[in-house]
């Protein structure tokens, strides 16, 4: 009996000139990512790209190069644009390899933010805290931060983030984001980390800069930040003894 033919990814399209054009300057160096390129920036919108990327039929390393992709082109934006945090929220939604392909591009990026332009690390972080809101990915993707040896770039970084996310207009989504890290026992650390970030370069870096929150955003800020610190804190007795 024949033996069973090894699943081999369809045809790639090539998409028309402009956009294989845009593929070069945006160094998409390979056929692979020069094909999920061009499926996403030609998409009419994030399902019509879905779709198109589903017909690639792209397997294993190929299917990690969406993430590599999409996350590239997010921070290629001028203006931050939701899109790609939507279409690979989906991705993650219906193949949970993504969820890893997605984190590990994350991290690459984290570790590289010197390499990132001002617009692109604003765009990276509006693309995690999409990702982080929507159940895409846990809070815990950012336990690769250095903690112990922050910079100026990365405590911007992580203020962007947290702050878009303790003060986000759902209370209860916000409230969910640190339950669902309050509880693993090697998470402790990075609790630990939060809480320190939090009351030191949220609270505190907000009180002595004048106009970055009203008055009113202060005090939620001052009240969420309360939840959070008992969120984080709920399960550390148990876990001591």
């Amino acid at each position: 009996r024949p033996q069973a033919e090894k699943p081999v990814a369809k045809p790639l399209p090539t998409g028309d000139q402009k956009l294989l054009e845009l593929a070069r300057k945006q160094r998409m160096n390979t056929d692979v990512r020069r094909s999920i390129f061009c499926v996403i920036m030609a998409a009419e919108d994030y399902m019509s790209a879905f779709e198109k990327l589903e017909q690639l039929s792209l397997r294993g390393p190929q299917q990690r190069e969406v993430a590599h992709v999409v996350v590239a082109c997010c921070l290629q934006e001028k203006i931050y644009n939701p899109y790609y945090a939507v279409l690979a929220h989906k991705l993650i939604d219906t193949d949970r390899k993504y969820q890893l392909s997605f984190q590990f591009t994350i991290w690459d990026k984290i570790k590289d933010l010197d390499g990132l332009s001002k617009q692109g690390m604003t765009n990276l972080a509006q693309f995690i805290v999409h990702l982080i809101m929507e159940k895409g990915l846990p809070l815990s993707i950012l336990k690769i931060i250095e903690f112990s040896d922050l910079t100026k770039r990365t405590v911007k970084f992580m203020r962007q983030i947290l702050l878009s996310i303790i003060m986000n207009e759902d209370l209860q989504s916000t409230l969910e984001v640190f339950h669902r890290i309050a509880k693993p026992p090697k998470l402790h650390m990075f609790r630990e980390s939060l809480k320190l970030f939090i009351q030191h370069f949220l609270v505190k870096n907000a009180e002595k800069k004048n106009n970055v929150l009203s008055e009113k955003e202060m005090a939620t800020l001052k009240e969420r930040t309360v939840e959070v610190d008992k969120i984080l804190t709920m399960h550390e007795n148990k876990l001591r003894f």
